[in-house]
Formats: structure tokens, C-alpha cells, sequence
């Protein structure tokens, strides 16, 4: 038997009944982790898969928060959107949420309903050496590196932090922020 197919564990349930969601059907591992995305629940409990299933489950980390950018993005420029204020408020929503992403990568807490382990690798490797720069800054970084590198957040994260230090290097914490 797939593990997509197998039910959904416990966790999965707890989760989905916590936030009204009742079914009828017996859901799968798959489905019940579909779902948990769309509600933004933790990493941990969308897919409670064996160490034996090799399966590799995203976290909500930085590339996660820009996957939901670029969704948000598509949807406002298709042609057939017809709640352009919808897809407005859900691009702004995601545009935030990135930012707020990164900037608690600046004090290792995270401001968001869920934790998320790259938080705190990121603040001690990195983010402890800055101080913590405007929403503005965090768009301007991201905006270039996003249009020099597809996936910099999912495979070097770190780069925020250097074209951080080359644009600011006020923000180095050499001195009390």
C-alpha cells in the first residue's frame, strides 16, 4: 500500500477537527495534509510519515512563504480572476506574511500561528548578527533575489543575510541597534 493512500493519522484528524473540519469520508495521509497546508498548520502533522518512507516533507520555512507569494501572484494576473479585491488581499496577505517570515529570522521568535524550526536556524547562524531591518529593506532584499536566483530561499537561504550585509552593513551589530 502507497503511504498517500494510507489514513489519516491521528494528529492529522486532531488538527482538522480543531478548525471545524468535519468529513463524512475516510480521508487519506494526502488529502489531510493537502488540507492542513491550506490552513497553514505545521509541517509536523500535514504528513506523519515512518523515517522508513523516505518521504521528504516541506516545512513551512522561507521558500514555502514564497511559493504562496507567487501563487497569490499568478491568480491576480489570470485573466479569468474575477474577485480581483480577493486576489488583491491575498497577495498583500502573502507579501506580509514573507516579511514577517524573515524578520523574526532577526530575534529567533516567531510572530506567526506556527513555529517553524528554520527560524531558529536562521537567527543563530545568521540573523543574531543584524539588527532588524524594515519591512521595506526585507522587500527590496527579497525582491533581488528573487529575480537573480529561482530558488535562493529553498537552497541558500544564507544569501538573504549577505546582500543584506552588502546593501546595510549599518546593520551589522557592531554597535547597540
Amino acid at each position: 500500500m502507497n503511504w498517500t493512500d494510507e489514513p489519516a493519522t491521528w494528529k492529522q484528524l486532531k488538527y482538522l477537527k480543531q478548525y471545524g473540519y468535519e468529513t463524512n469520508r475516510r480521508l487519506t495521509k494526502e488529502k489531510a495534509a493537502e488540507l492542513i497546508k491550506e490552513l497553514g498548520g505545521p509541517p509536523e502533522i500535514q504528513l506523519s510519515v515512518e523515517p522508513s518512507d523516505f518521504v521528504k516533507v516541506v516545512d513551512q520555512g522561507a521558500y514555502h512563504f514564497r511559493s504562496v507569494v507567487e501563487t497569490a501572484k499568478r491568480a491576480l494576473d489570470d485573466p479569468g480572476n474575477r474577485g480581483r479585491s480577493e486576489s488583491d488581499q491575498k497577495l498583500a496577505s502573502a507579501l506580509a506574511q514573507r516579511q514577517q517570515f524573515w524578520s523574526d529570522t532577526f530575534t529567533g521568535r516567531t510572530r506567526m500561528p506556527f513555529g517553524c524550526a528554520q527560524i531558529a536556524d536562521l537567527y543563530r547562524g545568521h540573523g543574531c548578527l543584524f539588527c532588524t531591518p524594515t519591512n521595506q529593506q526585507i522587500q527590496g532584499i527579497l525582491d533581488a533575489l528573487d529575480s537573480a536566483l529561482p530558488f535562493w530561499d529553498r537552497d541558500h537561504p544564507e544569501l538573504f543575510y549577505q546582500t543584506l550585509a552588502i546593501n546595510f552593513p549599518e546593520m551589522a551589530r557592531r554597535r547597540a541597534c
